[in-house]
């Protein structure tokens, strides 16, 4: 990650527009961000934020929907490094993603010739299939310069959300009529969760410094 610059402002935006020959809309997205002192020499801050909006593809054969499988990606960041003297520095970063698609990018395959049903690019899905990822990610890491060594603490935390929905129609759904139903739609949802927490510290010593060990009895 880009470090904030303790003396200079700095800032950038973007833009992009960008086709799909398979896809019947245009894709795109913009970014900006920002750098500098909020106390010259001694903290600096960045905040960063992006979003790409990427057209689907697959056309769906039943529904007749066109490219349901388009997904946006976001993404931010804000950061903080702050160096009270020149032995010691401490930076913390939170960062954040996030997709959302409105479908799989799958193709429906014949189960004997494994070739595709209906077309290169096209599902025969009866519900939709959205789809979302959040990610939270957090560190905090610390170098204090000892007079003979140096002292490195490295923190971090991600926090991970996943849901996914997925036709099931033609596992489940085509078995109704043996309960008495009528064949129809079926999906399952699965929700998944993760936290995970690493720290490392670490003591390094300088190049060229002697380390004499004790012995006890």
């Amino acid at each position: 990650l880009t470090t904030p610059s303790l003396a200079d402002l700095e800032g950038e935006v973007g833009r992009d527009l960008f086709g799909m020959s398979a896809s019947s809309s245009v894709g795109g997205g913009a970014r900006a961000r920002i750098s500098g002192p909020i106390v010259q020499g001694k903290l600096g801050a960045t905040a960063s934020y992006a979003i790409e909006d990427t057209p689907g593809f697959i056309d769906n054969s039943v529904s007749g929907a066109k490219d349901q499988n388009g997904f946006r990606q976001q993404s931010a960041r804000l950061g903080f490094f702050w160096k009270p003297s020149d032995d010691l520095s401490v930076k913390l970063n939170a960062l954040y993603q996030r997709i959302n698609a409105d479908g799989d990018a799958n193709v429906a395959l014949d189960s004997t010739t494994l070739q595709p049903l209906d077309g290169r690019r096209s599902d025969n899905n009866l519900t939709d299939q959205p789809f979302e990822k959040k990610i939270q990610y957090y560190s905090l890491n610390i170098d204090d310069s000892l007079p003979w060594a140096d002292l490195v603490s490295a923190s971090t935390f991600t926090n991970t959300w996943t849901s996914q929905v997925q036709d099931a129609s033609y596992t489940y759904g085509v078995s109704f009529p043996f309960f008495g139903l009528p064949a129809g739609a079926s999906q399952y949802h699965y929700n998944l969760h993760l936290e995970k927490y690493t720290q490392e510290l670490r003591l390094q010593s300088h190049p060229g410094v002697r380390l004499d060990v004790g012995h006890w009895s």
